[in-house]
């Protein structure tokens, strides 16, 4: 879902070897961090091994600010590259394989740093939902600041720990309008156990999957699954690592997705 790679049939493509690679959240104290990328063939199934040729033809590179993380070993002629958290901030890390014909292939990655601001809550987010067979809901909520690992069984690293992301609007809006709670419920009390039921994040807190019946799904060569605007635009990375601000306006939807 997050790739920026190119889908033409016969090119080299990449992935990360692990699917969470694809996001990134540490604090100024977190140790480094290495990504490793696999390769595979647009047109066929599963993954292969790389060549040391293909490695010979990788770069890795960071783009936006320098100082919130550094490259300390795998650069270039690497399948893997090591990175040094230096401060707070946001970057992306970009891994390039030239092909055969020059052109390039890229894959993406993209970090938060946290510092020690808290946002306990933002208020007045209006969280529209629009399913397939999903009935959604259209409301303004003031939306907490929540562990992912009190609502769900996992480690959901990936997740904004000191601001509510447009994933923590989601879930409360969900559980606000399917259960007991309401929204004078301390978020402390939540039981979560509808959301806990009839939603399902993969990518260690990156990406929804699944809300009740509507389920990533793959028609031909469509893939439908859910996607998320803040403010009508798309920003280009996961859910869980979009801050929220008072006022914005959350669309979540299931769609088929234009790669």
């Amino acid at each position: 879902m997050f790739a920026t790679s190119a889908m033409a049939a016969g090119e080299r493509q990449f992935d990360f070897i692990s699917p969470d690679d694809y996001t990134v959240v540490t604090d100024t104290g977190g140790s480094n961090f290495a990504i490793t990328v696999q390769g595979y063939q647009y047109s066929l199934p599963g993954y292969d091994s790389l060549t040391a040729d293909e490695k010979l033809q990788m770069e890795w590179s960071i783009d936006e600010d320098t100082d919130v993380i550094d490259i300390v070993s795998g650069g270039t002629d690497s399948d893997t590259a090591t990175f040094e958290v230096k401060g707070e901030g946001t970057a992306t890390i970009n891994m390039t394989y030239t092909q055969p014909d020059t052109t390039t292939t890229s894959v993406t990655t993209y970090v938060v740093v946290e510092g020690t601001t808290v946002v306990s809550q933002v208020e007045d987010v209006n969280v529209e939902i629009v399913g397939d067979t999903f009935s959604g809901l259209n409301d303004t909520y003031d939306v907490p600041l929540f562990d992912l690992k009190d609502v769900f069984d996992g480690t959901f690293e990936d997740v904004l720990k000191n601001t509510p992301s447009a994933t923590h609007a989601v879930l409360y809006a969900l559980e606000i309008e399917n259960s007991t709670e309401t929204t004078a419920t301390p978020i402390g009390s939540f039981d979560w156990n509808w959301v806990r039921a009839n939603v399902t994040i993969d990518h260690d807190g990156g990406y929804i999957s699944r809300i009740e019946d509507d389920e990533d799904i793959t028609i031909g060569w469509d893939f439908y699954g859910w996607q998320y605007r803040v403010n009508t635009l798309d920003p280009g990375r996961a859910a869980s690592v979009t801050p929220l601000e008072d006022d914005d306006s959350v669309l979540w939807f299931f769609d088929v997705y234009s790669w």
